[in-house]
């Protein structure tokens, strides 16, 4: 018997109880992997990020005791505060002379170690400056509202109080069992990440994001594509959507993780209910749902567009929807070669008919000045 898992999308990992899940939501390795889903990068695993972590902090204590270094020269009464310029002082002429004057006791470098407290150890690398805006981002907590100061008594009214006044609208709301955690999820995703529920854009502060979403109606989940389902999918339970007999034959074992939902709509008929029909590269369920093979879900995603409408389609549906042109219908039932055989001879009627207008206003011009020249002569 399978249990469920509660997985985490921003670092790829399954929890059997949903407590797990909740503290794992407050670990930093998992804040830190969030930052990193913002930003399009991969998720790091749990050993990675403890080595980064511990490598993060011994090059900021070398970086720290390196930067203060303090070191005195009694010979010269000098102090320096880096290892190189006390170096070059040490070989210099000015201080061996000084030192074969003196006694020992005096020729004596003292350095002053000094005590860093942790503000001061902290770099400025990718990974502090995300521990950093971790440590000062807002929490919102289930009870508090995405898109304004609101804070109710439970997730239950706080849920209410976003649909009511923001229009805020849980999709599948039928098949979700973890409603605090969903909003926690998009506390973190709006509070600590800065980002856009509906279109992914980030911000610099909460109060810019909340401005954003409510300014362009953005207060909703995004739920369109394949991605924003999954991604929010962790806290829905969509068994009791389909009905699968456990007396018959179950498909387990490593071969289960090869297929995948193509299909949503019933291809099986009334007769075949009840039993698994599966061919080499198809499976389908007693529900009527298709699984394909995963090695041909690049065929199964692909998005094909709809065939091109005919020149009559789309003279009948101008007609229909009352928006015809004089000129479309002047020309309905003559074909192509037709139209252009009709246009080409149209504009050659108007191109002779514009020298014909040319020519005799030419010839009025002229026959007028004509008798003008001759009504002279005879005076």
């Amino acid at each position: 018997m399978t249990t469920h898992l509660y997985t985490c999308l921003a670092c790829s990992v399954g929890f059997h109880t949903p407590y797990l899940q909740r503290d794992h939501y407050r670990t930093d390795w998992h804040r830190y992997n969030l930052k990193r889903k913002v930003a399009d990068m991969p998720p790091v695993t749990a050993e990675i990020f403890a080595q980064k972590a511990i490598a993060a902090q011994d090059q900021s204590n070398a970086e720290v005791e390196k930067a203060n270094f303090v070191a005195e020269c009694r010979t010269c009464s000098k102090t320096y505060y880096s290892e190189n310029a006390y170096a070059n002082h040490l070989s210099s002429k000015r201080h061996k002379s000084l030192s074969k004057d003196r006694p020992d006791n005096l020729s004596s470098v003292a350095v002053k170690p000094v005590k860093i407290t942790k503000s001061e150890t902290e770099d400025i690398s990718i990974e502090d400056q995300i521990t950093q805006k971790l440590a000062n981002a807002c929490m919102l907590s289930p009870e508090e509202c995405l898109f304004c100061t609101h804070k109710a008594e439970t997730p239950d009214a706080n849920s209410s109080h976003m649909k009511n006044l923001h229009g805020l609208f849980i999709p599948e709301s039928n098949f979700l069992t973890d409603l605090p955690g969903l909003l926690r999820y998009l506390a973190e995703k709006v509070a600590i990440g800065n980002v856009c529920l509906y279109c992914q854009k980030l911000c610099r502060t909460l109060e810019s994001v909340r401005n954003h979403m409510v300014d362009k109606a953005h207060c909703k989940i995004a739920y369109e594509d394949e991605n924003s389902q999954l991604e929010i999918s962790d806290f829905y339970d969509f068994r009791g959507s389909y009905d699968i007999s456990d007396t018959e034959n179950p498909i387990e074992g490593e071969d289960c993780e090869d297929w995948e939902s193509v299909s949503n709509d019933s291809s099986l008929d009334s007769s075949d209910i009840g039993q698994l029909q599966t061919d080499t590269y198809a499976l389908s369920l007693p529900s009527g749902r298709v699984l394909g093979h995963r090695s041909l879900r690049t065929y199964y995603r692909q998005y094909l567009s709809r065939p091109p409408v005919s020149d009559a389609t789309n003279t009948h549906r101008a007609i229909k929807n009352g928006k015809p042109s004089a000129r479309d219908l002047s020309m309905i039932g003559v074909s192509a070669s037709q139209r252009r055989w009709a246009e080409k001879h149209i504009n050659t009627f108007v191109d002779h008919r514009r020298r014909e207008d040319f020519k005799t206003m030419m010839a009025f011009r002229n026959n007028h000045q004509f008798v003008l020249s001759e009504t002279v002569a005879n005076l």
